[in-house]
C-alpha cells in the first residue's frame, strides 16, 4: 500500500522578514481563508484581529504574568458586558441580587454565593453558602472566569435565569427573575465613641458623594479616627477615585502621578488643592490580595505620605489606568493608557503594596465589619485606640 502524504506550504512574503505589516496580514488571511477547513466571516476576522491587538497590550502590561493567564485588563467587551459595566459605574445593575466568588480552597471548583440581598434570588429561595453548578444550560467550569459567569447571570429586567445549585450535597434548581438593583458603593458604621468604620467596595459615580455624607455624620458625633476597609475592592473610576483620595489629603499633597507607558516625560501630577474633610483623621487602612487599581492608589497615598497605617495582606499589584472606547456595533475596547505612581515616584505594578502590619492570605467573605473572628479589624481598632 502506498501512503502519500501531501504537505502544502503557503508562503506569502519573504521568509526572512522579521516584522509584520498590512500586506503580510491581508495576504496571510486571504491564504488561510482559501485553504482552511473552517470558514470565517468578515466580522469574525476583524473581531479576532482586534482581540489580538488587545491581548498584545496585555503582554506589554505584564499584569497577567502575576495574576495568571486568564486575567485580562485589555480586552474586547461584547454589548452585554459593556452595558453591565456601565451600570456598575453608575451604581445600578440588572441581576438577581446575590454576591458570588471563588474560594481559595482548591477543592471547591464551583463559585459560592456569599450574600443574598433583597431581590429575585432571595424570593426564589437562594441562600448564602449555595454553590453554583450551572447557569441555564452552561456548566460552571465552561465559563471563562468568574466575571464571565456573572455577566451570564445578569441580563434584562424581567427576564429569567435558571441556576443549578449545590446545597448540602444535593443539586437543586432555582428560576430567578432579574431585577434592577441600585446599590451603594460604600458602607459605614460607628464602632465606638472614637472610631468609625468605612468600607469602600468599588469606586463609581456615587462614591465621592457617599463618602462626603458619611464624613459629615462622623463629624457630628466628633469621630476623629477611621478604619478604611479596602479588602476586596477592585478600584473603579479613575477621576472619581482621585476625588476620593483627595478627601484624605492635605493642601499641596501629591496624591498620584500618571505616566504613559515607557514615556517618563509625559506625566500628569494630581495634587490636593485644599485640606480634605478627612485629612485630620487618624487612619487605619485594611487591604488584602484583592485590593486593586484605584483602591491601591488610595493605599499608595496613605503609605507614601505617612497618613496612616496599612494592615492586611500584600495587595494585587495593578497600577494601570484604562479607558473604554465604545464601538458603533455596541462592543467596547478597554485598554491601558497610563501607569500609576505615588508621590515618591514608586509604582506597585505587578508586585502590590506591602502593608505596615502584614497578615497571611486570609479567606474572607467581607461580611461588613464582622467583629467576630476578624483579626485584621481587631488589630486596626487596637492601633487607633493607642
Amino acid at each position: 500500500m502506498k501512503l502519500t502524504i501531501l504537505l502544502m506550504f503557503v508562503f506569502t512574503t519573504n521568509i526572512y522578514a522579521s516584522t509584520f505589516n498590512k500586506i503580510v496580514f491581508f495576504d496571510t488571511v486571504e491564504s488561510i481563508l482559501k485553504t482552511s477547513m473552517h470558514k470565517l466571516s468578515e466580522s469574525e476576522i476583524y473581531e479576532a484581529a482586534l482581540g489580538g491587538v488587545l491581548a498584545k497590550l496585555d503582554e506589554k502590561n505584564g499584569v497577567n504574568k502575576r495574576a495568571g493567564k486568564d486575567y485580562r485588563v485589555n480586552r474586547l467587551l461584547p454589548p452585554t458586558k459593556t452595558a453591565s459595566m456601565e451600570g456598575e459605574l453608575k451604581g445600578e445593575i440588572t441581576g438577581i441580587g446575590a454576591q458570588i466568588k471563588f474560594t481559595d480552597n482548591k477543592k471547591n471548583v464551583f463559585p459560592i454565593i456569599t450574600k443574598v440581598l433583597p431581590g429575585g434570588a432571595l424570593d426564589a429561595g437562594v441562600k448564602a453558602g449555595d454553590y453554583i453548578v450551572k447557569v441555564d444550560d452552561t456548566p460552571a467550569d465552561k465559563f471563562d472566569g468568574l466575571m464571565s459567569m456573572i455577566y451570564k447571570i445578569r441580563g434584562t429586567v424581567g427576564s429569567k435565569v435558571k441556576l443549578s445549585l449545590l446545597r448540602n450535597g444535593n443539586i437543586i434548581t432555582k428560576t430567578i427573575t432579574r431585577r434592577k438593583i441600585t446599590y451603594n458603593s460604600t458602607q459605614s458604621k460607628i464602632i465606638n465613641k472614637q472610631i468609625a468604620y468605612l468600607n469602600i467596595k468599588f469606586i463609581n459615580e456615587k462614591t465621592y458623594k457617599e463618602i462626603i455624607d458619611k464624613m459629615l455624620e462622623f463629624q457630628k458625633v466628633k469621630i476623629k479616627k477611621i478604619i478604611v476597609d479596602l479588602r476586596g475592592s477592585s478600584g473603579g473610576l479613575f477621576k472619581e477615585g482621585i476625588k476620593v483620595i483627595k478627601l484624605f489629603a492635605n493642601k499641596g499633597d501629591v496624591v498620584l502621578k500618571v505616566r504613559k507607558m515607557d514615556i517618563n516625560s509625559d506625566e500628569k501630577v494630581y495634587t490636593a488643592q485644599k485640606d480634605g474633610p478627612a485629612s485630620s483623621f487618624k487612619l487605619a487602612v485594611l487591604v488584602d490580595q484583592s485590593t486593586s487599581s484605584m483602591a491601591e492608589g488610595f493605599v499608595s497615598m496613605i503609605k507614601s505620605l505617612k497618613k496612616g497605617i496599612v494592615i492586611g495582606h500584600q495587595t494585587f499589584g495593578k497600577a494601570t489606568m484604562e479607558t473604554i472606547l465604545g464601538l458603533p456595533n455596541g462592543y467596547a475596547a478597554k485598554y491601558t493608557v497610563g501607569q500609576l505612581y505615588d508621590a515618591t515616584d514608586s509604582s506597585w505594578a505587578n508586585r502590590g503594596i506591602t502593608p505596615d502590619i502584614s497578615f497571611p492570605k486570609i479567606e474572607s467573605d467581607q461580611n461588613f465589619a464582622n467583629d467576630k473572628g476578624d483579626v485584621v479589624l481587631e488589630v486596626a481598632k487596637n492601633y487607633l485606640l493607642q
